[in-house]
């Protein structure tokens, strides 16, 4: 199953092992109602810019790799949302949730101390 993120932010806090290394990889899926719809989001980390990543009807699904870099314990992934829309808004449903993106899952790909 997954998630969706709702209105313009979303956060997830990850506790790592101090001085973990590598990569936060998230699965991700852009509500992308109609052929021509496509999202852009910005990823930070504890409240550092890190990537930014657009998706169209062809790059709907993505895996989104952020480094880790620093000492972190406890990591801050927020995702900014350019335009989040309710499925009512596209005229497919009465849900009114400004929907951005959907979060399958995401896994630690590196090395634990």
């Amino acid at each position: 199953d997954f998630v969706w993120t709702v209105e313009q932010q979303a956060h997830l806090r990850v506790g790592l092992a101090p001085g973990a290394k590598g990569a936060l990889i998230l699965d991700l899926q852009a509500f992308l109602p109609k052929t021509t719809s496509h999202q852009s989001v910005s990823f930070y980390l504890n409240d550092s810019f890190v990537t930014r990543t657009d998706f169209a009807p062809q790059t709907s699904r993505q895996q989104v790799r952020l480094p880790l870099g620093g000492n972190f314990q406890t990591l801050d992934v927020k995702l900014v949302i350019d335009a989040p829309i309710s499925p009512q808004d596209a005229g497919d449903s009465d849900d009114s949730r400004k929907l951005g993106v959907a979060l399958f899952g995401f896994k630690f790909d590196g090395v634990k101390p």
